[in-house]
């Protein structure tokens, strides 16, 4: 692995760990989000979250109230921020980086 590339994925790794944690406390169950809310709940950009959609790193959205209105329900987002990565989900095992 190339020392840029090995560096471009350790900054990759680094940028997962640090995803701010919302207050669960604040979300309804039953309630649909938008990414300009889930973006105030995490303090996020919505660009941010469009981008985790897209690698994966969120689920995708449970609802389309419009087909350019994506919408995750309260218990989505209640599970996603109890396992995603960078988080210490539990069983899900440590990345090896190769020299």
């Amino acid at each position: 692995m190339s020392a840029t590339l090995r560096w471009l994925t350790l900054d990759f790794a680094a940028q997962r760990s640090n995803i701010p944690s919302m207050d669960l406390s604040t979300i309804e169950p039953d309630r649909r989000y938008s990414y300009a809310e889930i973006a105030v709940l995490t303090g996020l950009e919505v660009s941010t979250l469009r981008s985790y959609v897209v690698r994966k790193l969120m689920p995708k959205p449970g609802y389309w109230d419009a087909p350019d209105r994506p919408r995750w329900s309260g218990q989505q987002l209640i599970d996603w921020q109890n396992n995603r990565p960078g988080q210490g989900a539990p069983g899900r095992p440590k990345r090896r980086w190769s020299r």
